[in-house]
């Protein structure tokens, strides 16, 4: 047990006498999102640094992005006898409407509740009813996704298409960011958006099935925006395994969270042309519920935190012939240097073997994590993921095809000698997909202009209405 902490110094009776009373430590929950994210991660550190500071007492927990999940874990502690039971709860909610039955539950157990991250309708009710901490602290979002459309006008001011990487739909965040950025963002450059779920692997994900439809490689891109440097360098990292990678590598690729260790270093080494400085605010939370424990001090209901350009928007110029030398290493890559990392890359392909490959391919089935596995051999996981689906579809037989995406030409002896090997139906498979895909992209390409026309048609209406 942690021992009890002297909060209040000294209480004063009829006699005059001081006695010394002594307060328990407040004890925090904070439920994030997951572990799989560098903001998140960086959210945990910030809070127990704050914990440290204040003298609380931190418990965390990890969502890994379900609701369901996070709603029990939490559900869970609330229902728990009162002696463990936590003085108030800070949660970034994965999804929804940011666990509003949660919420009520925790206020009628005398827990407060913290929102950060998110904003929900229901506290303004539940400050009604409860005098527990009951209050969010967010990001201003919005304003993030203003700062992404200024930065796209600074480095490409003569571009015409971006891929955007955006959040889940039902993520506030995601959706703010989104609305900001259509209020700043060039009206000349089109956006290609896509979705991911606040992980590098979520976007690689995204890209790959992108890839895989005709028209993608039609498309003139002229730089990829995502809504955090996570899923930004996730998209570098499938781009960078394409047969034409030195072409998507000398896109500007702009990223959100700007953490000193992760976004703002990878800014400095070229590998992201900018970002967006958004503060951790578990820390600013923890501070504010632990003041109103303390001293019962009333906080407003939301909190908005600052969010800045990194490096400052004044800085930022266009990419090309026009940029400085600095500016173009940073964002295209010393060609030297690039052209080494590509010759080690075929090297170090060409190396793999069968037998390596089907014993990676074992270690993930029985249930290894890729991401260790990819860090103790030095390989992409990308590359893992593809050994793993080559084996599901082929079994040991897909291990020893050599990388790279098949031609899209394939000759009649080519088909025949499919054919007679048994695999006629399979290809047949694969042209099918192939144009399913194909005409999925193009209806996502048609629902998302659709959608561009009908905000438009809002924003004008809106503007008439004044």
């Amino acid at each position: 047990m942690t021992p009890a902490t002297v909060y209040s110094a000294y209480v004063f009776g009829e006699s005059g006498l001081a006695t010394q009373c002594v307060m328990k430590k407040p004890k925090i929950l904070i439920s994030l999102t997951t572990l799989d994210n560098d903001y998140q991660i960086e959210q945990a550190v910030d809070a127990h640094d704050a914990a440290l500071r204040l003298g609380v007492e931190l418990q965390l927990l990890y969502a890994d992005n379900d609701s369901i999940t996070q709603s029990q874990q939490l559900l869970k502690v609330i229902q728990s006898s009162s002696e463990s039971r936590p003085d108030a709860i800070i949660v970034e909610p994965v999804g929804g409407a940011g666990l509003p039955r949660v919420a009520r539950a925790a206020a009628l157990a005398g827990i407060g509740w913290v929102v950060v991250n998110w904003d929900v309708a229901y506290l303004e009710e539940l400050r009604r009813e409860f005098s527990v901490p009951l209050f969010a602290v967010t990001s201003d979002h919005r304003e993030i996704g203003r700062i992404h459309g200024r930065q796209l006008a600074k480095l490409i001011p003569n571009g015409e298409a971006v891929l955007y990487i955006q959040g889940p739909s039902h993520s506030p965040a995601a959706q703010q960011r989104s609305s900001g950025f259509y209020e700043t963002k060039p009206e000349r450059i089109e956006v290609k958006a896509l979705r991911a779920n606040w992980t590098s692997q979520s976007a690689i994900h995204a890209i790959d099935s992108w890839l895989r439809l005709s028209f993608s490689r039609e498309i003139r891109l002229c730089g990829v925006l995502a809504q955090d440097d996570s899923m930004a360098l996730g998209s570098r990292e499938a781009l960078q395994g394409e047969y034409d990678a030195e072409r998507w590598l000398r896109l500007p690729f702009l990223g959100c969270d700007g953490l000193p260790k992760t976004g703002q270093a990878w800014v400095r080494r070229g590998l992201l042309a900018a970002t967006v400085i958004v503060p951790p605010n578990t820390s600013l939370a923890l501070e504010m519920v632990v003041q109103h424990i303390r001293e019962g001090l009333i906080v407003p209901m939301r909190t908005l935190t600052t969010p800045q350009s990194y490096p400052a928007l004044e800085t930022l110029t266009a990419t090309g012939r026009d940029a400085p030398k600095s500016v173009q290493q940073a964002l295209n890559g010393d060609s030297s240097r690039q052209g080494e990392h590509m010759s080690r890359g075929k090297t170090r392909q060409a190396e793999y073997g069968s037998e390596l490959k089907l014993s990676v391919v074992r270690r993930i089935l029985a249930g290894e994590s890729v991401k260790a596995i990819a860090e103790e051999l030095g390989i992409r996981r990308k590359r893992l993921y593809v050994w793993k689906d080559r084996y599901a579809e082929l079994g040991e037989a897909g291990l020893k095809r050599r990388g790279g995406r098949p031609r899209k030409v394939v000759s009649e002896a080519g088909d025949e000698a499919e054919a007679r090997s048994g695999r006629g139906e399979l290809l047949a498979a694969r042209k099918r997909i192939a144009e399913l895909e194909r005409k999925v992209g193009q209806q996502e390409l048609e629902l998302d202009f659709f959608g561009e026309a009908l905000r438009r048609i809002k924003v004008g209406g809106k503007r008439s209405a004044r």
